[in-house]
């Protein structure tokens, strides 16, 4: 009898927990969106220009594509400037005039370091040199 009675108790506690148990839609994880196979996040890249003239001489304009058109900086000898985020298919583009000016153009993804893409440099004090460069990657 001892042994029905603690068959009934136990049957009982099992059933008691199977019916309190959370049900599959009672996740706590139900605001996680799913990853979907083979999608890559968007990717956030950042364009930096440098731009130097030469030791004796100022660059008289440099002009800059950016993520809200472009910009122009004026009579210096070197400059360097970071823009972004910006994303993939981006053309980024410097020009610099007189200066025997030298311009650059880095990029990098995410939390990346910069990697050079384009070079290019005048080989007059009144000439200009232009770069530019899809991000493609």
């Amino acid at each position: 009898m001892k042994t029905y009675s603690l068959l009934g108790i136990f049957l009982l506690f099992f059933c008691a927990i199977s019916f309190i148990s959370c049900g599959k839609d009672d996740s706590e994880c139900n605001d996680i969106p799913e990853k979907i196979p083979n999608e890559e996040p968007t990717a956030s890249y950042y364009v930096k220009y440098e731009a130097k003239g030469s030791v004796m001489n100022y660059i008289e304009s440099i002009i800059v594509t950016t993520d809200k058109g472009s910009e122009t900086v004026t009579h210096k000898r070197s400059w360097s400037q970071t823009y972004g985020p910006v994303s993939k298919g981006f053309k980024a583009s410097i020009t610099a005039i007189g200066g025997w000016p030298t311009v650059n153009i880095y990029v990098c993804r995410g939390e990346e370091p910069f990697v050079l893409k384009k070079t290019s440099s005048s080989g007059s004090s009144t000439s200009s040199t232009s770069a530019s460069y899809t991000i493609d990657y």
